[in-house]
């Protein structure tokens, strides 16, 4: 399996292989939009030889494979549940070329205002694609660009977003790859610029992730690679230690669960190694006030 560049393609990559399962736990019918010809024309074979293939960098491909499958069931299954809730504004951050607008119903039927945020190159692209594909934006998706590393996520407020609207913000595939001090600086803005009563969702890896180790299989297989793309893991926090500061960050009903436990949540097994990637779900302080 190539990852095509990027990570953004890669996870694109991924829930393009996953349309080929027998049993599709994310149906995607726009992913293909931002999937080049050749990698849509070799899916199937692509995701037969990740399964069968017995190179030792497969096994972390697999895993990572199917985490990422199941990542996306998450966050899929806490947005719609947020907009059940009343929910009337999505912040996606670091989306990538995420495609739950299109996908999920609630959202544009519900005409739920939907921020995704992206690097400048990133955001340009998807543009590019959405209007070729759908001949405009459309009016309930906010395309915003921006680089976490350099700037404040105050200039959401500047693409309308509201501070008075019940809201849901989901992080995901992003945390491991900036320095603590900005991971750190983005629950602090979720927390303190967004209302009351928010709801985030995001994940993380454990610190085994960013060293070569006995625990985690192939791990240098994934340290070579990210480099050699220019996106390595810098950031990473075991489950216990998250829940702690989110704690001192005053987050509440906080839910952490590894790889493992999405797998058994999912599909009824735990085949998965711990100890490399868990999804997190958390409230800020307070209620929303209707």
């Amino acid at each position: 399996m190539n990852w095509p560049g990027s990570t953004n393609r890669g996870t694109a990559l991924l829930r393009l292989l996953h349309q080929y399962e027998k049993d599709v736990l994310v149906k995607d019918d726009y992913v293909r939009w931002f999937v080049d010809d050749t990698a849509i024309q070799s899916a199937d074979a692509t995701r037969k030889s990740l399964e069968d293939d017995s190179r030792p960098e497969s096994q972390f491909q697999r895993i990572a494979y199917r985490y990422g499958i199941l990542r996306e069931k998450f966050f899929d299954d806490l947005i719609e549940a947020a907009v059940h809730d009343g929910c009337r504004q999505l912040l996606l951050l670091g989306s990538g070329f995420d495609t739950r607008f299109l996908r999920l119903s609630p959202l544009r039927e519900g005409h739920i205002q939907t921020f995704e945020v992206d690097m400048p190159a990133t955001v340009r692209e998807k543009r590019a694609v959405l209007e070729r594909r759908m001949g405009a934006i459309p009016t309930d998706l906010h395309l915003v660009p921006m680089d976490f590393r350099t700037e404040s996520l105050d200039v959401m407020f500047g693409a309308d977003l509201r501070n008075d609207l019940k809201t849901a913000c989901v992080w995901q595939g992003v945390t491991y790859y900036l320095p603590e001090r900005t991971v750190s600086s983005v629950l602090d803005f979720v927390r303190s610029a967004l209302p009351s009563g928010t709801l985030l969702g995001f994940d993380c890896c454990s610190p085994l992730m960013l060293k070569e180790n006995e625990f985690v299989p192939d791990i240098e297989f994934n340290i070579r690679r990210l480099n050699e793309i220019g996106e390595p893991y810098l950031f990473g926090r075991y489950m216990d230690d998250m829940r702690g500061w989110l704690d001192d960050k005053c987050y509440q009903n906080i839910t952490i669960l590894d790889q493992r436990m999405l797998e058994s949540r999912y599909l009824g097994t735990a085949t998965l190694p711990q100890y490399m990637w868990c999804v997190v779900s958390a409230k800020t302080s307070g209620s929303f006030a209707q």
